[in-house]
C-alpha cells in the first residue's frame, strides 16, 4: 500500500503497482465526491488534480470517465502568489507541495 499523503510505498519491501494506486486515488476521489453531495447537495463542478496524482499516467482521464465534472491539472502559474523569481526547475519541485498547501488553506484545513 502507498501512502496517499506522500504516494510513497508504507513498506518498501513491497512495491505497490501504479494501476493498484490509481484504483485507489479512483475510489478515494469518488468517495469525497460523494461527502460532498451529502454535505452540499451538490457535485463539484471541478476537480484539480495535483501532487502524485498528476505523475499517475491516465489517472484524469480514468476520472474524467467516472464523473461529470471537469478533471484538469493543477498549475503553478496562477496568480494566488508570485513564483518569477524561482527557475522552472525549482517550480517543478514546488507543484506538488504547492498545491496541496494551497488547497488545504482554500478548504480552511491550515
Amino acid at each position: 500500500h502507498r501512502s496517499l499523503a506522500t504516494g510513497l510505498a508504507l513498506n518498501p519491501s513491497q512495491p505497490v503497482s501504479d494501476d493498484y494506486f490509481k484504483r485507489e486515488v479512483l475510489t478515494d476521489v469518488l468517495r469525497s465526491i460523494e461527502y460532498y453531495n451529502l454535505q452540499f447537495q451538490a457535485y463539484p463542478e471541478a476537480i484539480i488534480l495535483c501532487g502524485y496524482g498528476l505523475e499517475l499516467a491516465e489517472l484524469r482521464d480514468l476520472l474524467s470517465e467516472k464523473i461529470s465534472a471537469q478533471v484538469m491539472a493543477g498549475d503553478l502559474n496562477t496568480k494566488a502568489i508570485k513564483l518569477d523569481h524561482l527557475s522552472e526547475e525549482e517550480r517543478q519541485m514546488l507543484l506538488h507541495e504547492y498545491l496541496m498547501a494551497l488547497g488545504l488553506a482554500i478548504r480552511g484545513g491550515v
